[in-house]
């Protein structure tokens, strides 16, 4: 059995980020609302931590109650979410485009090469 995940690493590719700060805001405060009502889970788990290029960087933390899936668990959702237009994730302003281009355990370097980068 593998061993839950307590936090991973997505890279989301979206089609457009907003670049003044309170719009940026907003579009993070939105993409995180979006991400718990597809994932069915609190949008105090969903992170960002940098947006570039087209691409968001958000870690995905393991449910608070303890009860639900773990990190690992909810990315795999949202990644079989992405790829259905019909899902929940699809109707979202934000997420209607979303793609998911890369993940890994939360806390793993970038520089351990990729290795330890898991792409879809």
């Amino acid at each position: 059995m593998p061993t839950p995940r307590l936090a991973v690493l997505a890279i989301f590719r979206v089609q457009t980020i907003p670049t003044r700060g309170d719009e940026q805001d907003r579009f993070k405060d939105d993409l995180r609302k979006e991400l718990a009502e597809a994932s069915g889970h609190p949008v105090g788990i969903f992170v960002v931590h940098k947006m570039q290029g087209g691409h968001v960087e958000v870690e995905i933390l393991q449910d608070p109650t303890g009860t639900g899936p773990d990190a690992s668990q909810i990315l795999e959702n949202l990644v079989r979410q992405s790829k259905d237009p019909m899902s929940t994730l699809r109707t979202g302003r934000i997420c209607c485009h979303l793609e998911v281009v890369c993940h890994r355990p939360s806390g793993t370097s970038a520089a351990l090469g990729n290795s330890q980068v898991i792409c879809p």
